[in-house]
């Protein structure tokens, strides 16, 4: 036990205890009461204390871990299943302007047919005309089918800017 007071008494002026000086050894609480304790009584009197076993707050820490859990899970199936979801939606809306443009060109088609039948344009120019409708309706049927994978690629590539912003904002957060 003297080794250890006396290594005390020798680093005392270099130990800083949450921000006060540690106390040297040879002072003790009887001969000056305002004084701090000494090392050897702090050492003498350390004992762990410890709370009482609360069983319902361990079952409350269960039960919130088991939330946090399960809101894991449903995140980590949005995130499988949405991407899939918006892709059909948009699908879908897109198909359904692509059929809605194809019949307004139909009709629009058709009234050119029949003012051309009611102006007697001749049938040469007809055939051009004609020959002109179906090639932008296979132009337009083409960009009908790319469109889908042309929006995907401006999706991925709204996504890779956004993602090279918040690395800039970040850098320059650092930088300041």
């Amino acid at each position: 036990m003297e080794y250890i007071t006396r290594t005390f008494d020798f680093a005392a002026h270099s130990i800083s205890i949450n921000g006060l000086d540690a106390p040297s050894t040879t002072t003790t609480t009887t001969t000056n009461p305002n004084s701090p304790p000494s090392m050897i009584d702090m050492l003498k009197a350390e004992t762990d204390e410890f709370e009482p076993y609360d069983r319902t707050l361990h079952a409350r820490l269960q039960s919130l871990y088991t939330d946090i859990e399960t809101c894991t899970l449903k995140v980590s199936q949005q995130r499988r299943v949405m991407p899939g979801r918006a892709l059909r939606r948009f699908e879908k809306a897109l198909n359904h302007e692509v059929e809605r443009d194809l019949k307004l060109l139909e009709q629009i088609a058709k009234e050119g047919e029949e003012m051309r039948k009611a102006r007697g344009l001749p049938d040469e120019r007809h055939k051009e005309m004609v020959k002109d409708w179906e090639r932008s309706m296979a132009v337009m049927g083409k960009l009908a089918k790319g469109l889908p994978a042309t929006a995907h690629k401006l999706e991925r590539a709204k996504a890779a800017v956004e993602l090279i912003q918040e690395k800039d904002k970040k850098r320059k957060r650092m930088t300041e």
